[in-house]
């Protein structure tokens, strides 16, 4: 059966392309200001007319304090507010059929501010930001929302368009060929993908270049995305050798760009959103404590992975024992040649310094020694 997507932009450039691809196994809505520009190629293309778009494939480029308040309104009404606008009239009937999928068309630059691109960037930082809280608001009526945030784009459209200053690719040679523009093939196909996945990510960043750029600006950023460490976390918690009825998972959120909260409702995790400034264990554990339904509660990084099928039943069963129990505790780091070199650092050695644990003062029983060596205040 083929699924309905609305594309807009469909005069010309990404969203033509975007048009012509996906008709090949979808309904198609191509929407355009301008209906004679769409390139009906087949009966499963419909032109709509559409005074609502998302089409940015000419930003405004320049030193930011010389453009006029009006060009910036225009481009924030286009990139920002046009997508909101839209967004709105097709959210309501995806809630009523309870599934639905909003891709939204950013850029790196809505990731990483550049600069003479203040304009553009701050208008796709707002496209970002919009994307994000839908896809948090949205997920309890299996809506999906997907910012796919290409770098740059090779287009025949933009020959003649000078930028006011000399690109990186320009000035240095070796980039140009290291960091080569995507085409707009690319991004079709990654939508077209992102279509036909069950469990779509937040996120998709496109391009060596918008990759690279991204991961550079992170080492200066925390980040609360854990997807790939998390599913681990969670699946060998589901394969304890204990009722699994009796097992709530309570995942603290901050803002994950990936696909964490698909992993999360994977497990059957309730998530809580926590905001970004408030984001720290202590405070973490306590909104698990206070959202906790549960008798006893375990706390767990992304990164724990509990070593057996039983380990969570030795944990509960001094509990049961003894009524006066009030906590457990693990007294070793599970060890393994397959761990990276920090984690085999932990098993052997405890999460102490050196001096510590040759001082009989590691914070666990270390692999090192087979014995629990804390005998006074590290």
């Amino acid at each position: 059966m083929r699924k309905i997507v609305l594309v807009t932009g469909c005069s010309s450039g990404l969203g033509q392309k975007l048009a012509q691809n996906l008709s090949g196994k979808h309904e198609v809505y191509a929407g355009a200001r301008d209906l004679e520009k769409i390139q009906v190629s087949n009966k499963f293309i419909h032109p709509i007319r559409l005074d609502i778009t998302n089409d940015s494939e000419c930003p405004l480029a320049g030193s930011t304090s010389n453009f006029e308040p009006q060009e910036y309104k225009n481009i924030l009404d286009t990139n920002a507010v046009g997508a909101f606008r839209l967004m709105r009239l097709v959210i309501p009937g995806m809630k009523s059929r309870k599934s639905g999928k909003i891709i939204n068309i950013t850029s790196l630059n809505g990731l990483v501010s550049l600069p003479n691109f203040g304009l553009y960037s701050s208008s796709k930082f707002a496209l970002e930001a919009l994307g994000q809280a839908l896809r948090y608001e949205l997920a309890k009526d299996n809506i999906s929302v997907t910012n796919v945030a290409p770098g740059a784009i090779l287009s025949t459209s933009l020959k003649g368009k000078s930028l006011p200053h000399r690109s990186a690719r320009e000035k240095f040679f070796l980039l140009k060929i290291l960091l080569s523009m995507i085409t707009q093939e690319d991004v079709v196909t990654e939508i077209g993908k992102i279509i036909d996945s069950p469990h779509p990510p937040g996120r998709v960043i496109l391009g060596r270049d918008a990759k690279i750029t991204y991961f550079l600006q992170k080492l200066a950023t925390p980040s609360f995305n854990s997807a790939k460490i998390l599913d681990k976390c969670l699946r060998l918690v589901r394969q304890q050798n204990y009722p699994q009825e009796k097992i709530e998972i309570v995942l603290g959120d901050g803002g994950s760009t990936d696909n964490t909260l698909e992993v999360a409702k994977k497990y059957g995790a309730r998530v809580i959103s926590i905001p970004q400034e408030k984001q720290h264990a202590e405070y973490n554990r306590g909104v698990a404590y206070n959202n906790a339904t549960g008798k006893f509660v375990l706390t767990l990084d992304s990164d724990n992975f509990l070593p057996d099928k039983n380990w969570l039943r030795r944990m509960v069963r001094p509990l049961l024992e003894n009524p006066k129990m009030v906590a457990t505790n693990t007294c070793y780091y599970h060890y393994s040649k397959k761990y990276v070199l920090m984690d085999r650092y932990f098993a052997l050695f405890g999460t102490s310094e050196p001096l510590p644990y040759y001082l009989h003062k590691a914070d666990r029983m270390p692999q090192t020694s087979k014995a629990w060596s804390l005998t006074g205040k590290a």
